[in-house]
């Protein structure tokens, strides 16, 4: 792969001046620019600063017409993950829409529990609880396998 390649030419897990950009052409597709940007990370210290910057550089530039995509697994609390902190930083709260990953992966049993704790959490007036309100977009689960409720 010719990302892979150049990563390690420039002996770096990640890079800060290329970017891959994929073109789709369908009449069934909207005409939009689609920017996947790097995971948030907290460590090692220097990737979570660069990875950051990354992030906050492209809301600068672009942020006036962009619609954000914040994942946060299905386990974890909205407020102690590192894309609602770039959300909230930046006021984005009305650009976004919020996505839990991994539901699949909680277990079958605890499910019906999960579900409501996910509706709880990001319910208009739950900042306290650890949940990040998203108006008017709100949040989504998704799955890679069926989920079997309990």
């Amino acid at each position: 792969n010719k990302m892979t390649e150049i990563l390690e030419k420039e002996k770096a897990e990640l890079s800060q001046t290329r970017i891959i950009i994929l073109t789709v052409c369908s009449p069934n597709v909207a005409c939009i620019d689609l920017v996947d940007m790097p995971g948030l990370v907290t460590t090692p210290p220097e990737l979570k600063t660069i990875t950051r910057a990354l992030v906050d550089n492209h809301i600068q530039e672009h942020g006036k017409y962009s619609l954000y995509l914040a994942t946060v697994p299905a386990y974890a609390l909205p407020n102690s993950s590192a894309a609602m902190d770039v959300v909230q930083a930046h006021n984005l709260e009305s650009k976004t829409i919020g996505v839990f990953t991994m539901c699949d992966e909680v277990p079958p049993r605890l499910w019906d529990s999960a579900k409501g704790f996910m509706t709880r959490i990001t319910a208009p007036d739950t900042e306290g609880c650890g949940g990040v309100p998203l108006h008017p977009h709100g949040w989504v689960g998704v799955v890679n396998a069926a989920v079997k409720e309990g």
